[in-house]
């Protein structure tokens, strides 16, 4: 377990599952890891967080978001999100200055959990 200054806690568990707990008590499971940066969403809050290893606030993205669950990075290191409550698939860039939809309800979207990006092939996995 690393606690870090910025009132959050890194835990890692059994399995090597790792966990975000914020000094709100709330445990985010989907988190990414890149670049000495933890990013990781907020479903409740509608947000996506970057925070340093130290747990300092790097940015917050709020726009356009109604339930981000599942992270993953696309090969330019921008942040791929599954936003279940919108149900769409977004990428937001990876200083969080732009977002974009890349799938939507329309596309046979149902309540999307979770995105994997394969680096090797460029493409990416949904799960719903």
């Amino acid at each position: 377990m690393v606690r870090p200054s910025g009132g959050r806690v890194i835990e890692v568990e059994y399995e090597s599952q790792v966990n975000l707990l914020t000094d709100d008590g709330t445990r985010h499971k989907k988190l990414q890891i890149t670049d000495n940066r933890i990013i990781y969403s907020d479903c409740g809050g509608n947000a996506v967080n970057c925070v340093d290893v130290t747990g300092k606030q790097i940015w917050q993205y709020k726009q356009d978001l109604s339930g981000p669950y599942g992270l993953c990075a696309d090969t330019f290191g921008n942040n791929i999100a599954a936003d279940c409550d919108s149900k769409t698939i977004k990428a937001i860039s990876k200083d969080d200055h732009a977002s974009k939809v890349l799938v939507r309800n329309d596309d046979i979207l149902y309540l999307p959990k979770c995105v994997c990006f394969n680096h090797q092939e460029s493409y990416s996995f949904v799960c719903d």
